[in-house]
């Protein structure tokens, strides 16, 4: 059963976040340097720049109807005076997402600027900010997660998930008009938790969730409060999305919201309702039925055109075959399932983007003949050497984390579009001399593997503009 409340991570990167300098056209900006001596840095550092971002960005409308997500490459020039300007996308991903990354990072103020010989200088740079949508099934939509740093250690409510329920539907009366309105089902409300644990701003993303904005804010601001969330040891702003289940009473001729147990016995009735339409979707995919999974598997009519297959969960044994029938679709989550091979077809297939695999029984990989594949996830395996099959793939974002792995291969380097790099929890003792040289890392996580910190510490003084999580 999905938990009632998810985090949701502000990612500027898929496993972290930095900005790195990008060569820039000299012999049309002469005074634009693209590497100094010092590089500009933005008061409060990553954490300040991630918080600026994510509480000021908004998920496209038209980007979440027909589930666009990928990264949109933002470049602009920080000045002498520590300004950005000229401000323009260089990679998008369109339907808004592009115009929204430009407006942001427009907005966040000024830098400390770049140094050369003693002298500020005007310093181009080039962000990456991934739109990510998560899929919340129990009230059929779609809400984007957008977030900064991969999170640590999550909020947690100083009194209990039951208690800060408890707290919210006992002392939140809701207007007669919701009641009039016979609305029920459930209300996404999204928190901005700061580093002090206080709840700094309240987002709500749905229409039965902006129903009952003015009754619960106050409830909210006023008596919850929270643990901080940490990542790399540190606290950090984190947003958290919370599942209100909203109730007409004829008793009380009133709209109430539900306590903790009878919101849990909501979602899991509406899980098992959600899992016996995967799997019928499964079997149809089987069986190579397509018409019958676009009338089931997506999660509303206007996931019809959405490019996502969500497959997680439902006790697959093997990848159906029927999957190469979606021929716009990108990505494909079969996570959580009985897999312990991986057919050539789901490599084979130019139009998927991004694969999850995690929490299978995988422990090879077939060869990877589609160049378009920029993502896979295969935490929680059963792998106990590195696939080689990925060395010459043009993945740009591997989760290998959590399985048996001891040995990263000395021809590593030749993944040369690789930028994250999560392989957390494996069996590394060592590192190999190429991961030294890998300068296009944007990020790399290595905690919970054996190895010396003074490699570490190498590995952070040879690639100072990589996130090492460790």
């Amino acid at each position: 059963m999905k938990s009632i409340y998810s985090s949701i991570v502000v990612l500027l990167v898929t496993f972290g976040s930095v900005l790195y300098a990008q060569e820039a056209n000299t012999a049309k900006i002469e005074e634009v340097f693209t590497f100094v001596e010092h590089q500009p840095e933005y008061p409060g550092g990553m954490d300040a720049l991630g918080k600026a971002i994510g509480e000021n960005i908004n998920y496209p409308f038209q980007a979440i109807q027909y589930g666009i997500q990928g990264k949109v490459y933002v470049q602009f020039v920080v000045s002498k005076t520590g300004k950005v300007t000229d401000v323009k996308v260089v990679k998008g991903i369109g339907f808004g997402c592009d115009e929204e990354a430009k407006r942001v990072v427009s907005e966040v103020g000024f830098f400390t600027p770049g140094m050369q010989r003693g002298e500020p200088v005007n310093v181009k740079m080039v962000l990456p900010i991934l739109f990510r949508q998560k899929i919340i099934p129990i009230n059929k939509k779609r809400i984007p997660h957008i977030n900064l740093l991969p999170i640590d250690q999550q909020p947690k409510f100083e009194g209990g998930t039951k208690k800060m329920y408890h707290i919210i539907a006992s002392n939140t009366i809701l207007s007669s008009s919701t009641y009039k309105k016979g609305k029920e089902g459930f209300a996404e409300i999204r928190l901005i938790i700061e580093k002090d644990g206080s709840v700094d701003r309240i987002i709500f993303p749905n229409p039965l969730a902006r129903e009952i904005e003015k009754e619960i804010t106050p409830v909210i601001k006023k008596l919850i409060r929270f643990q901080p969330g940490t990542a790399y040891g540190e606290h950090i702003a984190v947003a958290l999305d919370l599942s209100l289940y909203i109730k007409p009473d004829s008793s009380l001729k009133k709209s109430r919201i539900l306590d903790f147990s009878e919101t849990e016995e909501e979602i899991d009735r509406i899980e098992k309702e959600k899992k016996a339409e995967q799997f019928a979707a499964a079997q149809a995919l089987i069986k190579k039925d397509i018409s019958t999974v676009f009338d089931n598997l997506f999660l509303s009519e206007i996931d019809k055109k959405a490019d996502i297959i969500d497959l997680e969960n439902i006790g697959l044994d093997s990848v159906p075959e029927g999957i190469t029938g979606f021929n716009k679709t990108r990505v494909i989550f079969l996570n959580k399932n009985h897999i312990s091979k991986i057919p050539t077809f789901l490599l084979e297939l130019e139009n998927f983007e991004e694969i999850y695999l995690s929490d299978n029984y995988i422990s090879s990989i077939p060869t990877i003949t589609n160049k378009n594949l920029r993502l896979i996830g295969l935490a929680k395996n059963n792998f106990i050497e590195f696939p080689m099959t990925l060395i010459l793939s043009n993945v740009e974002a591997l989760d290998i984390s959590n399985n048996k792995i001891d040995l990263l291969p000395e021809n590593l380097r030749e993944m040369k579009k690789l930028e994250f790099l999560n392989i957390e929890n494996n069996n590394l003792e060592s590192l190999p001399e190429s991961l030294f040289k890998m300068k296009k890392l944007i990020a790399i996580r290595l905690k919970g593997n054996p190895i010396p910190k003074n490699q570490i510490e190498r590995l952070k003084k040879a690639l100072p503009n990589t996130a090492v999580g460790f």
